[in-house]
This record gives structure tokens, C-alpha cells and sequence, in this order.
């Protein structure tokens, strides 16, 4: 009971911080049917820790109607191979919570034929570029990129993933 009053309670809180920060709260409603499967990450803001993967792949991979698993597969900067599993509540509008860290994640972008993606956390630090494929087209990844600023996300340090 206290994990959904703190969630709705985060949930009703986002116009106000999003309209004190000059952003709009735009969110994107997705089925998450079609958000089954692979993605690559394309691009994302760095972590404060700097711990990040490199060659991301995630597998995005439904539950049940409320809850979908993800599976973060990547390699450290020793070359080994992580894994790491977690839960994914769906809760509407686009908006998921991770089960296990209580982060909140938003889908800011995605194209009719759930090719193209772009994620974000609700505390806007950070961000992912997703794709169905290793690659993106220049276009695409700069109108994500754009959609992403338009929304106050800072993208000046996004960088770039490089896939083997």
C-alpha cells in the first residue's frame, strides 16, 4: 500500500516539477504487446557513477497486463559480459516503474511500427536512444535527440553506442 500512494503520489507531482521547470509533461501511451522484444541502445546519458555498459541489448518481455521484465545484456570496460533482470510496472501513459529500485521511467518517443524509441527517467537524468536494429538513421536519431531538448533533458553529454 505504501509503494502506490508514493507512486501515484510521484505521478501527480510530475506536472507541477515539469511545469516549474518550464517543460510540459508529454507522455507517450505505449502497448506494451509491441514493445516485446530486442532493442539496441543507440545513445544515453552517462550515469554520475560512470558505470555504464557497452553494446547494449534489451529485451523488453511482457508478464502479464501490468508488468513486463527487462533484461539489460552489455559488456563492462573489462570486456565481461553483465546481465542484469528486473520488473517493470506499467503504469499508464507511457510511464513504468522499476520494481526493484523504485526508478521511474517514461517512453518520450515512439514510432507507429515500434522501431525507434526514446526513454527517459522521470528525475531527467537519464536518457536512451533505442532502435530494433544496431543502427539508426542520421534523421532519426537527430529528431529524437531534438524531441528529447524540446522536453528540457540535457543532451549535450548523450553519446553515442558503439555495437560490435
Amino acid at each position: 500500500m505504501k509503494g502506490i500512494i508514493i507512486t501515484l503520489s510521484i505521478l501527480l507531482s510530475l506536472p507541477l516539477l515539469n511545469a516549474q521547470k518550464g517543460t510540459h509533461s508529454k507522455t507517450t501511451d505505449v502497448d506494451i504487446n509491441r514493445l516485446s522484444g530486442y532493442w539496441y541502445q543507440i545513445a544515453y546519458l552517462p550515469a554520475e557513477d560512470g558505470k555504464e555498459l557497452k553494446n547494449v541489448c534489451i529485451k523488453f518481455g511482457k508478464k502479464d497486463k501490468e508488468h513486463i521484465q527487462r533484461d539489460v545484456i552489455g559488456y563492462n570496460d573489462k570486456g565481461s559480459k553483465v546481465k542484469v533482470k528486473n520488473n517493470l510496472t506499467y503504469l499508464g501513459s507511457g510511464m513504468f516503474n522499476d520494481d526493484e529500485e523504485g526508478d521511474m521511467f517514461v517512453i518520450l518517443s515512439v514510432d507507429s511500427k515500434y522501431q525507434n524509441m526514446l526513454i527517459g527517467s522521470t528525475d531527467m537524468q537519464s536518457l536512451w536512444v533505442v532502435s530494433r536494429t544496431k543502427e539508426m538513421s542520421p534523421k532519426t536519431y537527430k529528431k529524437l535527440l531534438a524531441k528529447a531538448g524540446d522536453l528540457n533533458y540535457d543532451v549535450a553529454d548523450v553519446q553515442l553506442t558503439s555495437h560490435k
